[in-house]
């Protein structure tokens, strides 16, 4: 994979006014097997009228092979009382969690960099995602980068049944020890609409959720162990 980081100018002439106005932006190729991606500056969680307090050029998340931990790294062009950074991750790219905060440089006109490592990655496919956060507590957000940790195979499972579901859904938990955990049932917005704390035994279990007052949608049916660890599968609710 090539990645090249680029600053070019964009020109808006205006012939009534005889006004050239130059305006800067930094851009990065990244060339893979797939085609090439292209990412500008940052994207915002919340707009405004003004530019971004903060301008982040790059942010990665890679795996290390050798040690099964996730590399995130990202660099910032220019930041404005920029108070802190979140990396954030999530198992299925809808619900995301905090990992941690790390500090930001405040107010500043030269490149900075910043890393991170997740120590303890999730099996398969999982999303990271950049949150940065100015004085006021205005937050926005940054690209998402997807890490596909094939080393670490998953100590607990899940399954539902049937999909889509109409009044109810069994869910199917495989459990590698006996915990108390945590089963939430979140739509699309991120918002909680049930939750159970069941005693699970190690082995096969089956819980029956009742879901017949939920509108119809997408929904996300999380399981979060007495470790922090998380597995989810998506629900599908119709008449």
């Amino acid at each position: 994979m090539n990645m090249k980081l680029i600053q070019a100018q964009k020109l808006k002439i205006s012939l009534k006014n005889k006004i050239i106005i130059a305006v800067t932006f930094s851009a990065v190729f990244i060339t893979g097997a797939t085609g090439i991606f292209i990412y500008f500056n940052s994207i915002s969680g919340k707009s405004r009228a003004s530019t971004l307090p903060t301008t982040i050029t790059l942010f990665t998340a890679n795996l290390n092979t050798a040690s099964t931990q996730v590399l995130i790294y990202w660099v910032t062009e220019a930041e404005l009382n920029c108070d802190y950074f979140t990396i954030q991750r999530s198992a299925d790219g809808g619900n995301y969690i905090q990992l941690t905060e790390i500090a930001a440089a405040g107010t500043s006109t030269v490149q900075m960099t910043y890393n991170y490592t997740d120590p303890n990655p999730l099996a398969g496919v999982s999303y990271y995602r950049l949150r940065y956060t100015d004085l006021s507590g205005e937050y926005h957000y940054g690209a998402i980068q997807s890490v596909n940790n094939e080393f670490v195979q998953p100590e607990n499972t899940i399954n539902l049944y049937p999909i889509p579901a109409l009044n109810y859904v069994y869910v199917s938990l495989n459990i590698s020890s006996a915990s108390t955990s945590h089963l939430k049932v979140i739509d699309i917005t991120g918002k909680i609409v049930g939750s159970l704390t069941p005693e699970l035994t190690e082995g096969k279990n089956k819980i029956k959720l009742d879901i017949h007052d939920l509108p119809n949608g997408i929904y996300f049916v999380n399981l979060e162990d007495q470790s922090g660890n998380m597995i989810s599968q998506k629900m599908i609710k119709t008449e």
